[in-house]
C-alpha cells in the first residue's frame, strides 16, 4: 500500500483497489463516469465509451438489431446499476469504522449507492447497543447519508438543464459512534447551502484559479469545492481515496491541506499530464497558495 501513498497511480482502479489495506482510508472522494448514454440507438463515441459495461453476447446484439431500442436501454440502465453496486461494494471495506464516503455523479446513480449502503445494517445486538434502538425496534442502516447539490454558476447551454447540477452522496459510517464526524454533515449544509438547498460553487468553466487551464479533463471539479469537503471531512495526515482521479485535484489540494493521497487513474495520458500538473504545482507554488486553513 505504501507505493501508492501520494502519487497518481495508472491502472484498473478495481484491481488497484486490493493493494490498499481494509479499514486504512479516512475519506473516499471521487467523481466516477457518469455513462451518460442518451442516445437510443447507442451511436458514435458515446456508445463506443459505454459498451464495456455490457458482455459480449448482449453488446452484439444491440449493435447488430437484435434487441429494440427499449431493450437495449434496459440491458444498459441495467449495466450501469450494477456497476455502481460493484463499485460501493469493492470501496466500503477500505474505509475506516468512522470514515467518509463522497461520491459525485447523477442522481439515480448515486441512490443505487444509496441503496446499497441502506441494506448494510447494524446485526441485532449491535443495534441493542446504539442510541436509535430506543426509538424503533428494527435495526438501521450503518450508514448516515444526505445528498449535496452542486449548482453550477455558468453551466455549459449546450446540455440540458437537468444536467446544470450535479450531486454528491455523502457518507459517514455510524457503527462506530462519532457525533463530532457525522455532525460536519448537516453543519456543512448550514454553511453552504442557500434557502434554494443548493451549493453554488466556481464552476470549471469559469474559474480562474492558476492551473485550471492546464487540466485538460472533460469535467474537473473546482478547487475551492474540494478543498472544502477534504478540509472539512478529515485532518492533517489523513489519508483521501480518489479512484477516478481525472485531472489531479484531489492530488493537488491533499497536498496543499496536508493530506496523504491515493488516486488511480485508467488513462496514461490523462496520469501523465496530471502527475506533470501536480509536479508544477509542487515546484512553483508555496504550500498554503489557496486561502483554506486547517
Amino acid at each position: 500500500m505504501k507505493n501508492l501513498l501520494n502519487t497518481i497511480t495508472y491502472g484498473n482502479s478495481f484491481e488497484l483497489i486490493h493493494q490498499i489495506d481494509d479499514h486504512s482510508i479516512d475519506l473516499i472522494l471521487t467523481d466516477p463516469p457518469y455513462f451518460l448514454n442518451s442516445s437510443g440507438g447507442f451511436k458514435g463515441k458515446e456508445w463506443d465509451s459505454s459498451k464495456s459495461l455490457l458482455d459480449v453476447e448482449t453488446t452484439n446484439k444491440i449493435e447488430y438489431g437484435t434487441l429494440t431500442k427499449k431493450q437495449a436501454r434496459e440491458e444498459y440502465l441495467n449495466a450501469v446499476e450494477n456497476y455502481f453496486i460493484h463499485m460501493t461494494n469493492v470501496l466500503l471495506p477500505k474505509l475506516k469504522v468512522d470514515g467518509t464516503l463522497i461520491i459525485f455523479n447523477r442522481k439515480h446513480n448515486l441512490d443505487t449507492i444509496n441503496n446499497v449502503l441502506q441494506k448494510d445494517t447494524f446485526t441485532l445486538e449491535e443495534w441493542q447497543r446504539f442510541p436509535l434502538s430506543n426509538q424503533q425496534s428494527e435495526p438501521n442502516s450503518r450508514w448516515y447519508t444526505t445528498y449535496l447539490e452542486w449548482k453550477k454558476t455558468n453551466p455549459n447551454t449546450k446540455i440540458h438543464k437537468r444536467d446544470w447540477s450535479e450531486y454528491a452522496l455523502i457518507a459517514s459510517n455510524m457503527t462506530k459512534s462519532n457525533p463530532e464526524k457525522i455532525a460536519q454533515i448537516p453543519q456543512y449544509w448550514d454553511d453552504n447551502l442557500n434557502s434554494d438547498n443548493q451549493y453554488y460553487a466556481t464552476s470549471p468553466y469559469k474559474s480562474k484559479t492558476i492551473f485550471y487551464e492546464k487540466s485538460n479533463h472533460v469535467s474537473p471539479k473546482p478547487i475551492s469545492l474540494w478543498a472544502d469537503l477534504i478540509k472539512r471531512f478529515t485532518n492533517p495526515n489523513d489519508i483521501v481515496l480518489d479512484i477516478y482521479s481525472g485531472s489531479g485535484t484531489t492530488a493537488m489540494v491533499a497536498e496543499d491541506l496536508n493530506r496523504q493521497y491515493i488516486a488511480f487513474e485508467y488513462e496514461q495520458e490523462q496520469v501523465e499530464r496530471s502527475l506533470d500538473r501536480l509536479k508544477k504545482f509542487k515546484e512553483n507554488m508555496p504550500h498554503s497558495v489557496f486561502p483554506f486553513k486547517n
